[in-house]
């Protein structure tokens, strides 16, 4: 006998596979107010997640009519065709992330779209309140609380309430930097983790890293193959234990991918030792149609549509190119330093005459424009990249 399941049911199961942990509900709400067109974002979380999850936005706000919507699977203000789906240009668009929450917690949405009244409604468990008249300023405030307590078993396999913690910070930082033009204030136990105020990468980068982090990064920016690729590289003495300090953003979204990590990692290779990894944090933008963001329960991966783009061959050589091409640029720099240092010492009337690098700032890697001349044609790899130092602190890089 095949049984027709039930609201409840098939609700509690998509939320297996969409929000298994207190991180996930903060990805998804998070998402949604960046959608919203959202400028700034306060996220809270208390024990860890378990006991509240608050997001509040400035977005646009969800009407009245559309509150009980909001809460309904597959319900959603960013698809309306399946040719949509060709096309993805927001970061959420099924529609399951709201209704599976709803289904194993207490979640409550207070909204005011512009020009009108807020309201609010609360979900517990998947049983729906009343919509309510409500205070509150223009944009959404959806609130979670007691997550998973209708199911046991999950609330059970969790972490503990510091390790959830560390991994809704590690996707809040992915969201500072993801969206630089936000503010953002992540809130912990009632304390501020990170608070940034919308005014660049750089700034962001301080935010999340450290404020001396640019002084060790080198900022690249090249284009090949239709791809756009640009962000910040460690420089090959400044590397990590493990891959987290790793981001990348395609098209927007924070991805793990392999076919990058690898590509970074392998032009590298010479420099690391075992069990270092490089730091990164690099936007590649393709057009949205030849990459498919629907293959993953989390939106964590992607393929890529077209088969040359998915071997991903140009990507390689391109990452290769723009790592080989700074690590040669940065040996000779050194070298430069070096016989300047001993020219200096072993003649005590001459002056020094090192490079300096000003402070909080990193390197550049950009594409040369066109005809423009190469005052260091020996610096080249063997992919044709092209190198030139543009003042004592800078380098470009055409590939």
């Amino acid at each position: 006998m095949i049984n027709i399941l039930p609201p409840e049911v098939y609700n509690r199961i998509a939320a297996g596979e969409v929000v298994d942990r207190p991180y996930s509900v903060v990805k998804e709400l998070v998402e949604n107010a960046i959608d919203a067109g959202a400028t700034e974002i306060t996220v809270e979380a208390e024990g860890g997640g378990k006991k509240l999850i608050r997001v509040t936005d400035n977005g646009s706000g969800i009407k009245k009519d559309d509150l009980k919507a909001a809460f309904l699977p597959h319900a959603t203000s960013k698809l309306k065709t399946a040719d949509d789906l060709a096309a993805i240009f927001t970061l959420g668009f099924r529609g399951e992330a709201v209704a599976s929450v709803a289904s194993v917690s207490k979640t409550t949405i207070l909204s005011r779209a512009k020009g009108e009244e807020a309201y609010s409604l609360t979900v517990e468990g998947g049983v729906f309140g009343e919509i309510a008249p409500a205070g509150g300023a223009e944009g959404t405030v959806v609130t979670v609380e007691n997550l998973f307590f209708n199911t046991p078993a999950r609330l059970k396999f969790l972490k503990s309430d510091a390790s959830e913690e560390g991994d809704i910070t590690a996707i809040m930082a992915r969201f500072l930097l993801s969206r630089p033009e936000i503010s953002f204030t992540y809130l912990v136990n009632g304390k501020v983790r990170y608070r940034s105020f919308g005014d660049g990468l750089e700034s962001a980068l301080a935010v999340v890293y450290g404020a001396g982090t640019l002084q060790n990064c080198i900022s690249i920016r090249a284009e090949k193959h239709g791809m756009r690729l640009w962000g910040y590289i460690g420089n090959r003495a400044y590397n990590k234990p493990n891959r987290s300090y790793q981001s990348l953003f395609l098209n927007g979204r924070y991805i793990v991918n392999q076919t990058v990590a690898l590509a970074v990692t392998n032009a590298y290779g010479s420099y690391l030792m075992k069990r270092q990894y490089p730091f990164y944090v690099l936007f590649l933008e393709v057009p949205p149609e030849v990459v498919d963001v629907n293959v993953h329960p989390n939106k964590a991966d992607v393929r890529f549509a077209s088969s040359s783009v998915s071997r991903s061959p140009p990507l390689t050589a391109a990452l290769h190119a723009i790592v080989a091409s700074l690590s040669r640029a940065i040996s000779e720099r050194r070298m430069a330093r070096s016989d300047s240092i001993e020219e200096s010492t072993s003649r005590k009337n001459a002056s020094i005459s090192m490079p300096k690098r000003s402070s909080g700032t990193a390197e550049t890697l950009t594409d040369v424009p066109p005809n423009s001349s190469i005052s260091n044609p020996r610096a080249r790899s063997a992919s044709n990249c092209e190198v030139r130092k543009e003042n004592s602190c800078a380098l470009t890089v055409r590939i």
